[in-house]
């Protein structure tokens, strides 16, 4: 129990802790003190994923990279941070807007051979892919039911719709000799789902972690003249897009305030 009055009488406090038993759950959703209702709630915290990343690893990097010995690893996952705010519109559900950002990146030590006039060359090959999203987000997060005893630990659901930017460069250095730099980018919507636990620290202070699946990814990636990024020396002409989709885990830190 949060409130403690030595002068309260043994009847008075029997009164008192039955009368916080009839008290609905929800009105213990990071109260203070157990009293109060959570108005806003603010959330930045972080966290890894993995990147599905089929276009880019399947098309261009298995077909293309390894071919011209420029690449040999794909991007595989990364690290991603956010922060949002959200307003309970009931005591337990909150609706908000967020911010996250993704990266991820890949890059390559080889050799590549080329013909000159004097004969063979092999040239040292020094290779870097970097890779980022970010995503503006409406949110939804909804906080189940908990009985007195664990109303300092809550279940959450989430979920949101993104909006989503991608951006990817490419830098290739052929040991001094030459050099090849491109740049790409493209918009696309998306959306998540996840889950966790948050529990009260201290006041309106809580830690957050939990785990979930997104769908974020772009449309065809365009250079920065306009031009889409398709790979027209494969047969099958396939265009690349970011497809940042994928399970994650997450955690971090939020502040409630209080009607």
């Amino acid at each position: 129990m949060f409130v403690h009055n030595h002068s309260i009488g043994f009847i008075a406090r029997v009164a008192l802790i039955a009368a916080i038993l009839m008290i609905p759950s929800a009105s213990f959703a990071f109260s203070p003190g157990g009293g109060g209702q959570a108005a806003f709630e603010f959330e930045v915290g972080g966290g890894w994923g993995k990147y599905d990343m089929s276009s880019l690893n399947d098309d261009y990097i298995e077909k293309v990279g390894r071919q011209l010995d420029v690449f040999s690893d794909g991007i595989q996952g990364g690290p991603g941070f956010s922060a949002g705010a959200g307003y309970f519109v009931l005591p337990d559900l909150a609706f908000g807007l967020g911010l996250t950002w993704l990266a991820g990146s890949a890059d390559h030590d080889g050799k590549h051979v080329i013909d000159t006039i004097e004969g063979p060359v092999v040239l040292d090959i020094d290779s870097e892919m970097k890779a980022s999203m970010i995503a503006v987000e409406l949110r939804l997060k909804y906080y189940l039911p908990a009985a007195p005893p664990c109303r300092r630990v809550r279940v959450f659901l989430g979920g949101s719709f993104a909006l989503c930017y991608g951006t990817i460069s490419l830098d290739v250095d052929y040991a001094g000799y030459d050099s090849d730099s491109y740049d790409f980018s493209a918009w696309g919507p998306g959306f998540s789902l996840s889950a966790g636990l948050k529990a009260e620290i201290a006041g309106p202070f809580s830690i957050f972690a939990g785990t979930g699946y997104r769908h974020y990814g772009t449309r065809t990636l365009k250079d920065g003249a306009g031009e889409e990024w398709i790979l027209d020396i494969l047969e099958d002409k396939p265009p690349i897009d970011l497809d940042f989709s994928g399970w994650f885990a997450m955690g971090g830190f939020s502040l409630c305030l209080w009607k």
